[in-house]
């Protein structure tokens, strides 16, 4: 299921880069800490304190998100959550389009636990230590 398809009455979540910074919250350095370590050692200081938040998750999609260490099966939900949303490019996601992104992933974990979209959706309503809204899309 891609974003596209999501149900209508679905909400949609995203990450607030903008409303961050209002909420006391370094989206910046929030993001820049799960690029991993090899990315991180090939920018500099400087380039990552001039980036926005926005070439900063561009980097994620296209030299991280899709290594074996980025979204581990034993990663926290909310973790997992926000992960999934860095690596969708931070286009606005509904639970259903997270839950399938997740289980694909994890479909050979041996950390079994719940990852259904009303379980996704009740975590997303609360992650303010992420940045993460509702968004209309």
């Amino acid at each position: 299921m891609t974003d596209n398809d999501h149900n209508v009455d679905e909400p949609l979540y995203q990450i607030d880069t903008d409303g961050a910074f209002d909420k006391g919250r370094d989206i910046k350095s929030i993001i820049v800490s799960r690029m991993g370590y090899l990315l991180r050692q090939q920018l500099s200081a400087d380039e990552l304190e001039t980036m926005a938040p926005e070439d900063l998750v561009m980097q994620i999609v296209y030299q991280v998100a899709e290594t074996e260490e980025y979204l581990l099966p034993d990663t926290p939900l909310k973790e997992a959550i926000f992960r999934v949303l860095l690596a969708n490019d931070n286009k606005p996601m509904g639970a259903q389009s997270i839950s399938a992104v997740l289980e694909e992933k994890w479909q050979h974990s041996r950390y079994p636990r719940d990852i259904s979209a009303s379980t996704l959706t009740r975590l997303l309503d609360h992650s303010d230590p992420y940045c993460i809204i509702r968004t209309t899309g």
